[in-house]
């Protein structure tokens, strides 16, 4: 099975395992897999960051309640709130990630090339991917006003581009510690796709985000 094959099989696998479970089961289903996720996210951090005892051991601790525990966290407290904001936050998130890919791509090829965002950290990403990962967030943010309804369409694009901002800084921030770590992936939980963080580094600081943006809405 070539490489691309089993991507995109491992990749649509996951992306209908994700949407059934917010969308179509029980709510406690969804909360099992963040929890089983959040478990196997640690193990690999535990792997990248290698700490020791004493201070770097406590420094380790802190980082990963405050990087993989509280959003997980979050995201159970989410699907609590609402199922429509769950499933726009990984929405907006994919959509984020194929619109870089793809303008980022495109814009390769042209006279000029990429403008390079963060050449040390992720040398591919660019600021035209960046745009692209914007613009494809914001259609998706529109879509979900059409469509979810529950909310106004200026919270929708507020809420897609919130989601944009903090994907890319969590895709960043999960880019240097494997720099540091001197690693490509963080583990093997999809095939093609490597681990748990890889794929889930965008939804951790998306899911702050949202669900700060959540509370507001429905409580303040």
């Amino acid at each position: 099975m070539s490489n691309l094959v089993e991507r995109t099989l491992s990749g649509a696998l996951y992306v209908a395992v994700m949407v059934a479970s917010i969308v179509w089961l029980p709510r406690y289903v969804f909360i099992v897999i963040i929890g089983v996720l959040a478990v196997m996210a640690l193990r690999e951090y535990l792997r990248l960051a290698k700490p020791r005892e004493g201070k770097a051991y406590a420094l380790w601790i802190v980082k990963a309640l405050l990087w993989i525990v509280l959003p997980m966290a979050m995201l159970c407290g989410l699907i609590v709130i609402s199922r429509t904001l769950v499933l726009a936050l990984f929405v907006f998130v994919w959509m984020n990630d194929t619109g870089a890919y793809c303008v980022g791509t495109l814009t390769a090829r042209l006279p000029g090339g990429n403008h390079k965002m963060a050449p040390v950290i992720s040398p591919k990403k660019s600021w035209e991917g960046l745009c692209g990962g914007f613009a494809f967030a914001l259609l998706a943010g529109y879509i979900f006003s059409l469509y979810a309804g529950e909310y106004a369409l200026w919270q929708w694009l507020l809420l897609a581009m919130l989601v944009a901002v903090s994907a890319t800084l969590g895709d960043l921030y999960e880019s240097k510690v494997k720099r540091h770590a001197g690693v490509k992936d963080s583990g093997q939980f999809l095939p093609g796709h490597g681990g748990v963080l890889d794929r889930f580094d965008s939804v951790l600081f998306a899911s702050v985000a949202v669900f700060v943006i959540a509370i507001l809405i429905h409580y303040c």
